[in-house]
């Protein structure tokens, strides 16, 4: 018998990533985009339930998404204005 470990997380829609991230619909899909030039390959997986078009992602995934874009907001600027 094959068990999966239980979830134990909130799952979030796109609206609300939308709301966290202040991101709009289509930078969210570009985030996600592979193979174009806006791909985040940090930005958190949707997933998707059941047979229907919805996806979901994982709160707290989202939030440590947030969390590491600050930190490297913070870092200090080095000379000619990169960061480190």
């Amino acid at each position: 018998m094959n068990h999966s470990p239980a979830f134990e997380g909130t799952l979030i829609n796109r609206k609300t990533v939308q709301e966290l991230t202040h991101k709009c619909p289509a930078s969210i899909h570009n985030a996600l985009n592979a193979k174009g030039p806006y791909f985040d390959p940090d930005f958190p997986r949707p997933i998707k339930l059941g047979m229907g078009r919805g996806n979901y992602w994982i709160e707290e995934e989202v939030r440590v998404w947030l969390a590491k874009q600050v930190a490297l907001s913070r870092q200090p600027v080095r000379k000619g204005g990169a960061h480190s």
